[in-house]
């Protein structure tokens, strides 16, 4: 990967001496312009790395799939059910379960919900 291709104007950067920054130029003879917390500095491209954003690394740490996007669709679904006054009216049971019940079979019913 070129090294212009590398660090653009806006982006942020980790040094390890100078800490967080942004670049304000692209390289230039194996030097880019960057602001620090310190000041404005000249570093050497290879002292210097991208720092990825929060959602960056939350990102590249998830891997996907057809039963990943399964499981994030049926979670979406469960919080757009509407909230009820009570949770046994999501039950067919006769009478209201207590709190600890209604976890309980919560559950049951989610350990694996092949076998029911």
């Amino acid at each position: 990967m070129e090294a212009d291709a590398l660090f653009q104007p806006g982006e942020r950067i980790i040094h390890h001496e100078f800490g967080q920054g942004v670049v304000l130029d692209p390289v230039r003879d194996g030097y880019l312009r960057a602001f620090f917390g310190v000041g404005e500095r000249r570093v050497p491209v290879g002292a210097v790395r991208r720092q990825l954003s929060r959602t960056e690394r939350i990102l590249r740490a998830v891997d996907g799939g057809a039963d990943r996007a399964r499981k994030a669709w049926l979670s979406y679904e469960a919080h757009a059910l509407p909230v009820m006054e009570s949770a046994s009216a999501l039950t067919s049971a006769k009478i209201d379960l207590l709190p600890h019940q209604v976890v309980l079979t919560h559950r049951i019913a989610t350990a694996s919900p092949d076998a029911i």
